[in-house]
């Protein structure tokens, strides 16, 4: 069984600008991407940090790989103890900006791979 397949010179163009623009952005874009996420994050988990003393909020901080807190009380907080209410401040944030996020990043891809169908 024999089977020909003619491809369009210009379709086969069109795929590989569209892999090169993938590839670009995944490189740079997807690196500044991540980098807005972990600020955005640091920023909010900030804003949603219970306030006594202001120190747990000095305390939180996105060092380019990570967002954390350094208070030694901060998971007490979060979670909760045998005698105090949890207050719910640092996890909620960090996955709503990474949800946030892969909706940005499957968006710019579906956007790229559009273009290259037109």
């Amino acid at each position: 069984m024999n089977i020909n397949v003619n491809v369009d010179r210009s379709d086969v163009q069109q795929l590989n600008s569209a892999i090169n623009r993938l590839k670009t952005y995944s490189a740079i874009k997807f690196y500044q991407e991540i980098q807005k996420t972990g600020l955005n994050a640091a920023y909010k988990v900030k804003k949603d940090a219970p306030f006594d003393t202001g120190n747990l909020r000095l305390n939180v901080k996105w060092d380019g790989k990570a967002v954390r807190s350094d208070a030694p009380y901060s998971g007490f907080l979060e979670f909760g103890t045998e005698n105090q209410k949890k207050q719910e401040y640092f996890f909620k944030n960090i996955l709503a900006e990474l949800k946030r996020t892969i909706r940005t990043i499957e968006t710019k891809i579906q956007r790229t791979l559009r273009r290259w169908k037109k």
